[in-house]
């Protein structure tokens, strides 16, 4: 479980002192928690870098802490400090430490005037994620135990199953409704709907652009098929004068294929450098793919250059099955 869905662009941020790194004047040490549950790293496939997951252990600790809290407010004495725990991401982890080893070491949070920070310990280090935006750049994080003093907030479960995750509603709200008659289970999501629901500007923009590529291919196939039919008759009579004095077919073929790939080579060279030039253009417009990609222009060009090959075979094709003699009669 944790406080906050995945993706549903909620978290809380905060300003973190760490032990033995001091911040300059203007330096943003602002973090963003969350409040996570055991085996909340399991559950979603995040693997820890170093350290462990939070234990019942540390709830004890928890526990205690709060209790002599308590007392300490009654009776006026200081409380006895008792660590809390916390996980951290290998952005905190990198930011603050280095390469050096977090493990062990503590942070606390911004308090009222008057108040003691408390030690949050880091127990754990895991792989960076991202949980507001995929879009976003990667950010400090840090996660709290979901037991003491969080366990009052509203929290979100997350399930993994080995079935489809649709089917598994009602079989979820039967089981809660088992624990406690008067709780629902209310949006219910899958993570696939959740990253598709963050992602629909791209693929809006993805399917209007592979329908406007698709027209523009079909525009240069045409438009190069046209070209080079009609060099193809204008050059009928040299052709079939070639074929006259000894040339053969594959001979002539490769002579009309060499000047549409000419054609299209200096074509491609264009676009690329056109492409290369719209980079930040399109960098607004794309998810997890760079616009310079080499695999995607690589893709783009061979599929161009594959399209208008068969363009012009036609022609040539054409061009090699002329008749000399009638060629020669006509001239």
């Amino acid at each position: 479980m944790s406080n906050f869905g995945l993706l549903s662009n909620n978290n809380f941020t905060d300003k973190v002192l760490v032990e033995g790194y001091t911040p300059q004047p203007d330096e943003d040490v602002v973090c963003r928690g969350m409040v996570a549950g055991p085996k909340f790293f399991e559950t979603l496939g995040i693997p820890f870098q170093l350290g462990r997951d939070f234990s019942p252990q540390d709830e004890q600790a928890t526990n205690a802490q709060t209790a002599n809290q308590a007392e300490a407010h009654g009776d006026g004495k200081a409380a006895r400090t008792m660590p809390r725990v916390a996980v951290i991401n290998q952005a905190m982890a990198r930011y603050f430490f280095g390469n050096g080893n977090p493990l062990g070491k503590n942070f606390s949070l911004p308090v009222p005037p008057g108040q003691t920070p408390e030690l949050i310990e880091i127990i754990g280090v895991v792989r960076d994620t991202k949980y507001r935006d995929l879009r976003e750049p990667q950010h400090r994080i840090f996660y709290l135990p979901a037991f003491g003093q969080w366990g009052s907030m509203g929290m979100t479960f997350e399930v993994r199953t080995s079935v489809e995750p649709a089917s598994l509603g009602a079989t979820l709200q039967r089981a809660v409704q088992e624990l406690d008659r008067k709780v629902q289970v209310v949006n219910l999501r899958t993570l696939n709907e959740e990253v598709n629901n963050t992602l629909v500007r791209e693929y809006f923009i993805a399917q209007l652009a592979g329908f406007f590529s698709l027209f523009a291919l079909l525009l240069a196939s045409l438009g190069l098929y046209g070209v080079m039919a009609f060099t193809v008759t204008r050059r009928t009579r040299e052709i079939g004068i070639r074929m006259a004095l000894g040339a053969h077919s594959r001979t002539v073929l490769w002579l009309v294929l060499r000047e549409t790939m000419a054609l299209v080579a200096i074509g491609a060279v264009i676009g690329l450098v056109a492409a290369l030039f719209a980079t930040k253009l399109a960098g607004a417009l794309l998810f997890d793919l760079k616009p310079n990609d080499p695999l995607t222009l690589a893709a783009a060009t061979l599929l161009l250059l594959a399209v208008a090959t068969l363009a012009g075979f036609l022609p040539a094709r054409r061009a090699s099955r002329v008749d000399p003699m009638s060629v020669l009669r006509d001239e």
